[in-house]
Parts: structure tokens; C-alpha cells; sequence
């Protein structure tokens, strides 16, 4: 069974139910949307042959959506943008990529440098005002595409530690087998209503929140104002969404704040993107106690979910990831590649149908990540006697200091456990003679006074002497991105 046909099926069987709502709050059944669709796919079909590479990109999520699932028809390769994320950052994937089209409902909903670099490059810019006249134009096979031709696929951005784009090559059948996988643990029906927050160029947003979507039937809303706490909660008490998924911290801050929505109709959260710390989820429990919580663990080039944590744990097992998705393989190495013994550390690698074929146009990295079929996921974790996965943190993150590694979630752990913290950052820096030293970042709830002192107390209360902060500093602010997700290399990079 095809992507495309899972969601054929479920437009067919969910013709008369409402789909999603529109950018003009007009709810599209899954009968229209399925028109509206196969009326895009006539054009497009005469305009963009198999193989090519495409580009989506669009003013409003709905419209990002509706090009997608034609595009996915057409058996193509696609590549979605996020504007959101700025010009820069578009024209930095598309330099990257050099796609063959780029798909957007008017051309002014196209970056202008994104617009220019395109043209610049050959790349037919193709849009809901010149399709037609797209239909008049006749090029050769060679003049249709940039480069080599991909299965059907979606490339998926992601920043690698320097900050340059990594582009994933996630096929529709890597796709499929993840939501297979999804429906397996996280109930999603017709009856539901899913709210989505972040960008399509999310695999986990995509995956896991619109096509498990679509496929499931259910209804679909787009948040798409400025994230405030307060707007977001009452939206969600509004529109009687019942699923939504997120990060720990975007949560935790909806837990923190001070209005009286409790959001009766939320049945289910999803979790992701982040490490879940206990006062974290605490505090989300204690906000929300009706519903479902699953902390999922993943990454793009995974499809992107590899474990989940059952929701009764979600409270009770700290720092813990879960269990593997039923078709997902796993394994825990020392530096060597050898298997580590029960409870000790070492990197997690997975194998299954839902990993990536490798990175857009960087063999290299390709290489180091994929080997012998195995995902190496960069994650130091360890397998509990208990038969569920325990992570400690980034191999990138470790701080190593006198010799001694340090995993800053540990540090970090610690610190939120004091109702003084409310939010932590711990990394590492140069330092000449232990070779590195640690920093923490701090933000103090807003009701309480702290002080470094204070902190260091904490520190030397709860650690061992090697892992004692050497710098600390009390901020207001600790940076974040659109999902936000904490930036803990861009801190290390302005210290």
C-alpha cells in the first residue's frame, strides 16, 4: 500500500466530514479537498514530470497542505520551506538543493530573494496564476530537472552543528511505515480534532500531525498567530481540539500560565523535539490531569519517531524514552561499534523501514551516520533492567573536563528539580587548562528570588564535585526557535 493511496482512502471513506479549515475559516470536507486536489494534479501532471525536485512553499499551512498531497500524487520528490524561519534561511536550502520547481499558490507569497535565486538557477517557479500559462511552454527533458533523479521522496531540512542544512532523503514508504507505527500507541480517529502549531517542514509535523491526520479522518485547525501562552490555550478550548502535539517547553509554559482555560476537550499530547524533564512533567500533570501524555523520541532522519513512553509512565520513569515503535531495531555501542553490557551507556543506533536513504549531496556525512544500515543517532543512552531506554543526553553536548564526561542534562536535571528554576541551559566552553569548562544559563521564576549563590548550593548539594558549574549566570532570556526547542548550540556560540 502507497502513501498516496492511504490518503486516497481515507478522502473517499471521510468525503462528507469536515477536513481542514481553510486560511478564510471555511471548513474543506475530505470530498472537496480530494476535488481541489485532483483538479492541481491534472495541471501540475502536464508541467512536472516524474522525478523532479520540488519546492512548496506558501503564506498559510492549509495551502502548504493542498500542494503537498498533490504533489505526493504525482510521485514526486519534495522539498517543504518554512517562511517563517526567514528569507535567509529558504534561500540557504534552495542554494542547496537546486530544485527543478517551486510550487506556491502567488508569486508574492514567495520570499523575494527566494524568488530571485530561483530564477537565477533555472528553477521553474510555478503557482496558481501561471500554471496555465506553464502549459504553454515546452521544454526539453534535460531543461526539466537539476541533477540527479530521487525516488518518490520528501527532503527534509535540518541544521547540523555548524548550522548549514542537512537535507534528509525520507521516501513516502519510510513515511507510511512510521505512521503504521504511530497508530500502533497514539489514537488518532475521525472524531478527533488535531491543532497544528509548527511549520510542514517538521518531519515530526509533517509525519506524525498532517498526513497521520489526513489518513486518520480526522479534522484539521492551523495555528498560525504569534505564540502567546494565554491565545494558544484558549483556542484550543475554542475550537475543542482534542489532540495536539508540541514540545516540552512550549507545554510547559502553556502549564505555567495564570488563566483559567483548562481545555475540557484535549484527550491526547504528544511530546517531542526535546528532553522531558520531571518538574517539566509535573507541572504539566498537574495543569492538565486529564490527559493522555506520551513523551516520543526521534529524529528526522528517522521518519522521525524511533521510542515513545507510554503515558502512565509519563510521570513516573525520569529521563526515560520509552520503548522502540514495533518495527524499529535497536542498539546501544560503545565507540567501537561493540554492544554495551545491560545499564551502561553508549550510543543508540536503529535500524528499521522508516530510516533515511542518506543526506542530499553530502556523501560524507551520509557515511558517518548510516552504517551497515543502522542509524547512529548521536544519543548517549542506556537500556534499564526494566526494558526501557534512559537517555543522558547529545555526544556533541558531552563536556569533557579533566578527563571526567560530563552530559549537561544531568546538571540540568538537578537544577529544575528546585521550584526556584524555571527554565536551565548547561553547556561547555574552552578552557585551557581542564580543556573545558562548564557554564549554566539560568531564567529564576518570576514569584521567587535567586541568586548564583544559590545555585551553587544546589549544585554542591546534589553533585559530585567534577560536575560544579564554573560559570553561572542568572539571564532573562534563553534562545529558542520557532518550535521552541532550546538552541544550546547558538549559546555556546555567543560565549
Amino acid at each position: 500500500m502507497s502513501l498516496w493511496n492511504e490518503l486516497e482512502r481515507s478522502f473517499h471513506n471521510h468525503s462528507h466530514q469536515k477536513a481542514a479549515l481553510s486560511p478564510n475559516g471555511r471548513w474543506v470536507t475530505y470530498g472537496e479537498l480530494m476535488n481541489t486536489v485532483n483538479e492541481k494534479v491534472k495541471i501540475l501532471r502536464e508541467i512536472i514530470p516524474s522525478g523532479s525536485k520540488v519546492a512548496v512553499i506558501d503564506t498559510h499551512p492549509f495551502l502548504e497542505m493542498v500542494h503537498i498531497v498533490s504533489l505526493i500524487r504525482l510521485n514526486v520528490t519534495i522539498i517543504p520551506l518554512a517562511t517563517k524561519y526567514g528569507e535567509d534561511r529558504c534561500n540557504q536550502i534552495i542554494t542547496h538543493i537546486k530544485p527543478d520547481f517551486i510550487v506556491s499558490s502567488a508569486e508574492q507569497h514567495i520570499p523575494s530573494k527566494v524568488f530571485v535565486q530561483c530564477i537565477e538557477m533555472g528553477t521553474r517557479v510555478t503557482t496558481d496564476e501561471n500554471t496555465i500559462l506553464d502549459l504553454e511552454i515546452q521544454l526539453d527533458e534535460e531543461s526539466k530537472r537539476n541533477g540527479e533523479t530521487l525516488p518518490s521522496s520528501f527532503i527534509m531540512y535540518t541544521s547540523g552543528s555548524t548550522g548549514d542544512p542537512k537535507g534528509a532523503i525520507i521516501t513516502y514508504q519510510n513515511i507510511l511505515s512510521n505512521i503504521q507505527d504511530i497508530i500502533s500507541y497514539f489514537k488518532v480517529t475521525a472524531q478527533d480534532h488535531i491543532l497544528i502549531n509548527r511549520s510542514l517542514s517538521h518531519a515530526s509535523v509533517l509525519t506524525g500531525e498532517l498526513l497521520y491526520g489526513l489518513i486518520s479522518g480526522a479534522r484539521i485547525s492551523y495555528y498560525t498567530e504569534t505564540f502567546i501562552p494565554r491565545r494558544l490555550l484558549r483556542f484550543i478550548e475554542e475550537k475543542e481540539i482534542t489532540v495536539f502535539c508540541s514540545t516540552p517547553t512550549v507545554f510547559n509554559q502553556i502549564a505555567l500560565d495564570k488563566s483559567k482555560y483548562q481545555c475540557p476537550s484535549l484527550k491526547r499530547v504528544a511530546l517531542m523535539g526535546e528532553y522531558l524533564h520531571k518538574q517539566v512533567a509535573l507541572q504539566v500533570r498537574k495543569r492538565f490531569p486529564h490527559v493522555e501524555f506520551y513523551m516520543n523520541y526521534g529524529q528526522t532522519e528517522a521518519s522521525p519517531r524511533i521510542t515513545y513512553l507510554p503515558s502512565r509512565y509519563f510521570t513516573a520513569k525520569e529521563s526515560c524514552i520509552g520503548i522502540p515503535l514495533p518495527s524499529i531495531e535497536i542498539d546501544i555501542v560503545d565507540e567501537f561499534g561493540a554492544s554495551v553490557d545491560l545499564g551502561a551507556k553508549g550510543e543508540l543506533i536503529v535500524k528499521g523501514p522508516n530510516v533515511f536513504k542518506g543526506y542530499w549531496n553530502l556523501p560524507k556525512l551520509t557515511v558517518h551516520k548510516l552504517k551497515n544500515g543502522w542509524l547512529y543517532t548521536g544519543d548517549i543512552v542506556s537500556l534499564g533492567e526494566d526494558g526501557y531506554i534512559y537517555i543522558f543526553g547529545r555526544r556533541d553536548d558531552m563536556i569533557i573536563r579533566a578527563g571526567m564526561n560530563i552530559y549537561p542534562k544531568e546538571i540540568e536535571d538537578v537544577l529544575l528539580e528546585d521550584h526556584r528554576v524555571r527554565e536551565v541551559v548547561v553547556f561547555g566552553t574552552k578552557e585551557p587548562k581542564y580543556g573545558q569548562k562548564i557554564n549554566v544559563h539560568v531564567i529564576p521564576d518570576e514569584a521567587v528570588e535567586l541568586t548564583v549563590s544559590n545555585i551553587m548550593g544546589i549544585c554542591r548539594k546534589e553533585l559530585a564535585s567534577y560536575q560544579y558549574p564554573d560559570e553561572i549566570e542568572i539571564v532573562n532570556e534563553i534562545p529558542k526557535n520557532l518550535a521552541g526547542k532550546i538552541m544550546r548550540k547558538q549559546v555556546v556560540y555567543h560565549n
